[in-house]
């Protein structure tokens, strides 16, 4: 296996991870100043 796939894998990986997170928490404010 290749050292750099594996470690831009677990780059990758946590920056999904990251975008998801922050556009779930944009989702949920938004969700609560347009509902409350």
């Amino acid at each position: 296996m290749n050292v750099d796939l594996i470690f831009n894998k677990a780059i990758f990986g946590k920056l999904s991870a990251a975008l998801h997170m922050i556009a779930f928490e944009i989702s949920d404010a938004c969700g609560k100043f347009v509902c409350g």
